[in-house]
């Protein structure tokens, strides 16, 4: 996976035997610049090397959201 400032991920489920509806969702991650990384890499407020990873690979944010859809006949 490259790590970029955000990334989407997005699901669709179908019912079995219903062909008009699926629900789906949207989940939206937020990174942290790798140059400002190091300030969030400790708990202590003192910037550590061994965190650096973690601060730039993992989500500082998410967001997440539903989604329903249906089908509907041109025309309509």
């Amino acid at each position: 996976m490259l790590i970029t400032d955000y990334s989407e991920v997005y699901t669709f489920t179908q019912n079995a035997g219903d062909t008009d509806n699926i629900k789906g969702s949207l989940s939206t991650f937020g990174y942290v610049q790798p140059n400002e990384a190091l300030a969030y890499s400790s708990p202590d407020q003192v910037p550590a090397i061994g965190g650096l990873v973690g601060a730039s690979t993992e989500p500082a944010v998410y967001y997440s959201h539903s989604l329903a859809m249906r089908r509907v006949e041109q025309g309509q």
